[in-house]
């Protein structure tokens, strides 16, 4: 454990503490503008075939912009779409059913 006793060496202490930390902090702050990927991109990213990404886009399932005929993708938002397909575990199915049945015996409850 560090001992400092003088202001002083706390002062010096805490500037090394801010050179070491400083720059790791400001750039995992900084969110660069995220580049939009193509076709190519979104199949390679996903491990799918072109032709899936094609239909998908065709049926509206896969987020996606449109500039003229060419197609973008950014891999946030096909992360974000494929979280959002995710399946429940058996824990949060039965977490959820359990907070309904509780939600509607309150709510017969409120009516007597």
């Amino acid at each position: 454990m560090l001992q400092v006793t003088t202001l002083p060496e706390l002062t010096e202490v805490l500037r090394s503490i801010l050179r070491e930390e400083l720059p790791y902090q400001v750039q995992q702050s900084v969110d660069p503008i995220e580049k939009p990927t193509d076709v190519e991109g979104a199949a390679e990213h996903l491990q799918l075939d072109e032709q899936t990404i094609y239909r998908l886009v065709r049926q509206k399932k896969i987020p996606f912009a449109k500039q003229g005929r060419k197609l973008y993708f950014f891999k946030s938002e096909l992360n974000d779409w494929i979280k959002s397909g995710k399946a429940k575990s058996s824990q949060q199915v039965d977490e959820e059913a359990e907070a309904m049945l509780i939600k509607a015996n309150r709510k017969r409850l409120k009516h007597k």
